[in-house]
């Protein structure tokens, strides 16, 4: 059971204040755990004391300045944001904040959007096979039947739904 905040009162606001002086990276968690009290109690005490201390989260956050990120998108155009977060050691999000801080005129890049299903190829398929059916079409390009209708809607292509008679009216 962990002692109750009025042990941690008790220690002076020197102690807490030379602690993060002598370890500067060290987070709200670890001083309490150091002091053997809550996170809680360590945040109190250290606004009623005003001890200057900077919240620290997580890791080490990269600076990533215009320049760099300017020369990397330059040399890979087709990069996403998640490949040059990879290259720069941190995660998407900082990556997008600092291209809309910078002004970078980067447009991102979303992997996945490549169209997995060819209008001629689509074609051929359905004259080669005049009876398949939306969801065997659908199966043999390995993309879901609904994919496939939308393509043979936009792209004009002839094609007539096919009963499969698993929808029969009902006293038939």
């Amino acid at each position: 059971m962990k002692p109750r905040k009025k042990d941690f009162r008790a220690a002076s606001s020197q102690a807490l204040g030379d602690y993060i002086d002598t370890h500067p990276e060290a987070t709200q968690k670890e001083i309490a755990a150091f002091f053997k009290c809550d996170q809680s109690t360590v945040s109190q005490m250290l606004k009623q004391y005003n001890i200057e201390y900077r919240k620290k989260k997580g890791g080490k956050i990269p600076k990533l300045s215009p320049s760099q990120l300017q020369q990397y998108i330059s040399a890979h155009p087709a990069a996403t944001q998640k490949e040059i977060a990879e290259f720069f050691g941190c995660n998407c999000s900082i990556v997008g904040r600092a291209i809309k801080r910078y002004d970078l005129g980067y447009n991102p890049k979303h992997g996945g959007n490549t169209p997995k299903l060819s209008p001629q190829l689509l074609k051929e398929y359905i004259q080669a096979h005049p009876d398949a059916t939306l969801h065997t079409i659908a199966k043999h390009f390995g993309v879901h039947f609904s994919t496939v209708s939308i393509s043979i809607s936009k792209n004009n292509i002839e094609y007539r739904r096919k009963r499969t008679g698993r929808h029969t009216p009902k006293g038939a």
